[in-house]
């Protein structure tokens, strides 16, 4: 399961730095447009509190690495870490790691084209083309980093403001990303009931068989 997380989080790292390079016309359009919030962007990007918090939280993770330390927190934070990396290092150890590896882009390769496909249901969005879908798709992935139920509230507005980009105006983004995230959301409930049902039926005819030996 860490495995599988990890390569999450670095599948969404390499998506958003290539999206960045392929979409880089569109991110200059939008702050040509809206200066003040493209602005806005860039003075939270180049602040030195930001980049103070980011050097003070790494200096804080060489501190709990490096300290001799016999403190109950850093031990299990070490220990967390360490966990993580034994889970990600399984990867170099794992059987069919190429399979695994087909599997994952093709996972990653369906959640784009369900929301690719989305885009041809509405007259605002259908001319837009895959670089804009990307832009969402990647934009809304890391919202999901959020806690929230579901991605309700930021795959929202992160996919609201990707739309802005390609100048979608608000209430018609909105409509869009109520909608897609209601689809996607009752799919999700439609296919946990048939995997629960599927469980349940095929843990029955274990049993059956079981007791059919015994008699």
């Amino acid at each position: 399961m860490v495995c599988d997380r990890l390569a999450d989080t670095v599948t969404v790292l390499l998506l958003t730095v290539s999206t960045f390079f392929i979409a880089n016309s569109a991110f200059i359009a939008f702050g040509e447009k809206y200066p003040e919030t493209y602005q806005g962007i860039l003075n939270t990007i180049s602040s030195p509190w930001v980049w103070g918090v980011v050097v003070a939280g790494a200096l804080l993770l060489v501190w709990l690495f490096t300290s001799r330390t016999t403190n109950k927190w850093v031990l299990k934070v070490r220990k967390a870490v360490a966990d993580l990396w034994e889970g990600f290092a399984v990867i170099g150890r794992m059987p069919h790691k190429g399979r695994w590896l087909l599997y994952t882009v093709a996972i990653w390769g369906c959640y784009f084209m369900q929301l690719y496909l989305a885009f041809f249901a509405f007259p605002f969005t259908e001319h837009l083309g895959i670089v804009a879908a990307l832009v969402t798709f990647v934009l809304s992935s890391v919202s999901m980093g959020i806690p929230s139920n579901g991605g309700l509230g930021p795959w929202h507005i992160a996919v609201i403001f990707s739309l802005g980009i390609y100048g979608v105006g608000m209430n018609q983004a909105a409509a869009f990303a109520m909608i897609v995230w209601g689809a996607q959301t009752c799919l999700l409930v439609l296919l946990g009931l048939y995997a629960f049902i599927g469980i349940a039926l095929d843990k029955r005819s274990v049993t059956s068989k079981q007791q059919q030996s015994i008699n």
